[in-house]
């Protein structure tokens, strides 16, 4: 015995019945959807007001206010620690210490390119879809201030003149090319060449600068036309060639020529 309390036999304490947890209610399908809730009416509900909305349960908590005494978890220094620049809050995430970084003990290796260009391809098929469409006339020259008004290539005035990029003309879809053009473009394949040739037409690989090209697209905006310089040495050769109807193997390629030698002899 313990406090008084009377033994219970074993077989009574055994012949109670075992306690089961509760049992959750299972709707029946035919209980389930929006068809068996039963309607309510708009005057049974609370009024909507202002001073009756309050946030869900859970879903709003309290700010932590640091630095107000030692009671709580933020008091005092408010978990910075003792002075220093840790503690007010000036370290970069790229601070180690005092040590080298890691970016500073990198050796820097190569150089910007000046002279790259983003050439922006260009497919028969679209254009030959552009023209049975009426938005270019094989009557009259191509260049690339009309395929840009066409919207056959889309592209910022000043993402263009940033780049410094041009149009490359591809071969997918000549076969739907069935109208001789005379269009201009910077760089074209072989393929595409012989396709628009093959047609009756002729294509001429062009060299722009930056201030160039944006004469070319807006030319309003200039009082004279300023002249098209000749391409860097690195892609002189390129236009050079007549195989890549280059524009330069057409014009002047004696006068290209003596001033790619004197270039060569000087730098010797």
């Amino acid at each position: 015995r313990a406090g008084g309390e009377a033994w219970q036999p074993i077989a009574a304490v055994l012949a109670r019945p075992p306690i089961r947890p509760p049992t959750r209610t299972v709707m029946k399908k035919s209980q389930r959807g929006l068809k068996n809730i039963k309607p309510i009416t708009l005057a049974a509900l609370p009024r909507v007001a202002l001073d009756s909305l309050t946030p869900i349960p859970g879903s709003v908590r309290d700010k932590i206010r640091a630095g107000r005494g030692r009671s709580g978890k933020r008091g005092k220094t408010a978990g910075r620690g003792h002075k220093g620049s840790g503690q007010r809050n000036a370290v970069a995430p790229w601070f180690q210490g005092g040590a080298t970084p890691v970016w500073q003990k990198w050796p820097k290796r190569g150089r910007p390119n000046n002279v790259s260009v983003k050439y922006v391809p260009l497919n028969l098929g679209k254009l030959a879809d552009a023209i049975s469409a009426g938005r270019l006339d094989p009557q009259h020259p191509i260049n690339m201030r009309h395929l840009w008004r066409a919207g056959v290539i889309s592209g910022s005035i000043k993402a263009m003149i940033a780049d410094r990029w041009g149009v490359k003309l591809l071969s997918k879809g000549a076969d739907r090319l069935a109208v001789p053009v005379n269009i201009e473009v910077q760089r074209a394949s072989r393929s595409a060449i012989d396709a628009v040739e093959s047609a009756g037409g002729t294509i001429t690989c062009k060299y722009y600068g930056a201030l160039n090209l944006r004469a070319l697209l807006m030319p309003q905006k200039f009082a004279s036309i300023p002249r098209i310089p000749l391409p860097p040495p690195k892609k002189q050769k390129w236009y050079l060639q007549p195989e890549n109807r280059g524009v330069l193997a057409k014009v002047a390629p004696a006068i290209v020529r003596a001033r790619t030698n004197s270039r060569e002899s000087s730098a010797q």
